[in-house]
């Protein structure tokens, strides 16, 4: 070995030593890493494309609050006789329901509105217990409570064909989860409720709305100009049967907003967007007049 080798074989070793425990943390972060940002990318692209995040806002039939008077006098004897432990009619629960609903109680309404249903086989406390699954299912992003409200809003409908707000509510619930789940078969089940409701009651505001914003929201997943323009006519419906809704405006305008973004021919792309400004500023016009009217789940 010359001198130059046994003075150079030191060097060597040492940058070894130096690069092997650098290595690893390199690999390390080249295999964790990479993919981590892939995936924050593609995470931030679908949120992009998520369609209706913070846009359309849904309508529904409230729960129905029957008469204030009878539940006032009715759900203080039959809470007494609940703590006695006397069995209380399923009559009497729907209004317990009722009465918890209306103090905030959504949790205890759904008990009550449980047993009125499967002891009464009430369509009307199915339609109720779906519509608190639904609330809690729209705060949350559960796909689990949305498909729990589906089950109650079917036996109304089953107990009751002619339900057409049960019909809307599902149209509703369907189109959350369909959001949720980028879906477009839910979306499309979401249009056949939406069809029955108006089957059944031919001036169903509501229904139509809900129909537009399936439709606008399918729309803005696949990028489909025609879904858009056939949810037009959908809003269209809705304003002229129910034309002082602020919400039925607004939805309109974001959905004319948002087909704008998808035209080519920028002189149709201008008239969708002064059309938009058009039915916005109604929306506010409205919203400004009303009187705290909610014409369901926002």
């Amino acid at each position: 070995m010359t001198d130059n080798e046994e003075r150079r074989q030191p060097r060597d070793t040492g940058l070894r030593r130096w690069l092997l425990p650098c290595l690893a943390p390199i690999i390390a972060v080249i295999l964790i890493g990479v993919p981590s940002w892939l995936y924050y990318l593609g995470k931030k692209k679908a949120q992009e494309q998520a369609p209706g995040e913070d846009t359309t806002e849904f309508t529904a039939d409230v729960i129905p609050q029957g008469d204030k008077e009878v539940i006032e006098l009715s759900a203080p004897d039959s809470l007494e006789q609940e703590e006695e432990g006397e069995p209380v009619d399923p009559e009497m629960h729907f209004i317990l329901g009722l009465d918890a609903y209306d103090k905030g109680d959504r949790e205890g309404a759904a008990k009550h509105w449980e047993i009125a249903a499967v002891s009464g086989k009430n369509p009307s406390a199915y339609f109720n217990w779906g519509n608190v699954l639904l609330d809690s299912a729209w705060e949350k992003g559960d796909e689990a409570l949305y498909r729990e409200s589906f089950g109650k809003y079917a036996e109304a409908v089953r107990l009751e064909p002619g339900y057409h707000e049960a019909y809307t509510n599902w149209s509703t619930a369907l189109t959350g989860l369909a959001r949720l789940k980028r879906d477009e078969a839910l979306f499309r089940e979401a249009m056949e409720k939406c069809a029955e409701a108006i089957r059944i009651k031919p001036d169903k505001h509501e229904a139509y709305s809900n129909w537009g914003n399936a439709l606008s929201d399918l729309a803005k997943m696949t990028k489909d100009e025609a879904l858009f323009r056939e949810s037009f006519g959908k809003y269209a419906e809705a304003v002229r049967i129910e034309p002082d809704s602020h919400y039925y405006h607004r939805n309109w305008g974001l959905a004319l907003r948002a087909c704008a973004k998808i035209v080519k021919d920028e002189a149709e792309r201008e008239a969708l967007l002064r059309e938009a400004e058009e039915k916005e500023k109604k929306a506010e016009e409205l919203k400004a007049a009303s009187k705290g009217t909610k014409w369901g789940v926002e």
